[in-house]
């Protein structure tokens, strides 16, 4: 019984610090995504729609969202990490935000270039590059040039496959599909007190997929090297 409280007075120590270190940036980081997101979409919309037809600032935009895409997640995913940490946010990114960045359009691009021949590979790729921004900041072998980043992700993607999938499909297919029910409320100079509760749902979801994924990174790293399902 002892340990159990032991244990748990250091869990609700932990999450309070986290809590105090990162919830506001995290908001701010959440609210500027969101509505950069909304903003770039209704833009084009009105492209799409426009009697005159989509002009080429379509693909302005559509370039716009592709970053937006890259860099939100990835800068909320440093945030976090630089909480459970205990590390200072500022620092932490200027840090690791170049590499992550790097590592992660190469996650993309292999991610593609599979789903262009097969959606299904381009998936489980795409799974088995979850995992590159915690490598790129809490793996010291990749810091010193001695590992690959997406290598060694799929690695230990390896070792919890399913439980690495349950998490992606729940946080970021499932429970976004339940909330679109709530996209005409997400417009924060639009209603902005709906909005603002939604984006404080969204980093809270974002908080507990990443959360989840360090838990199983940092379980997997420690682990005995997986058995590889390729051929020699």
């Amino acid at each position: 019984m002892l340990p159990l409280i032991f244990s748990s007075s250091i869990m609700n120590s932990m999450i309070k610090n986290f809590l105090r270190n990162t919830f506001f940036p995290l908001l701010l980081l959440t609210i500027l995504g969101s509505s950069s997101d909304q903003w770039i979409t209704s833009l084009m919309e009105s492209e799409l729609l426009s009697p005159q037809g989509a002009s080429g600032w379509i693909w302005f935009y559509g370039l716009l969202s592709l970053t937006l895409n890259l860099l939100y997640p990835l800068l909320t995913t440093l945030v976090v990490l630089s909480g459970l940490q205990g590390q200072k946010i500022i620092p932490f990114i200027r840090q690791f935000s170049e590499a992550a960045v790097i590592e992660q359009m190469r996650a993309w691009g292999k991610s593609m270039a599979w789903a262009f021949l097969l959606i299904i590979p381009g998936l489980i790729r795409l799974l088995g590059y979850l995992l590159v921004p915690f490598v790129v900041c809490l793996n010291p072998d990749y810091q010193r040039g001695q590992i690959d980043a997406l290598s060694e992700s799929r690695k230990i993607f390896r070792r919890s496959p399913w439980k690495i999938t349950f998490l992606f499909v729940l946080i970021a297919g499932v429970v976004p599909t339940l909330m679109t029910s709530f996209d005409e409320y997400k417009v924060l100079w639009k209603t902005p007190a709906p909005a603002f509760a939604l984006c404080v749902v969204e980093m809270l979801l974002n908080i507990c997929f990443i959360w989840g994924l360090w838990t199983l990174y940092r379980k997997g790293s420690t682990d005995e090297p997986a058995i590889s399902m390729e051929r020699h």
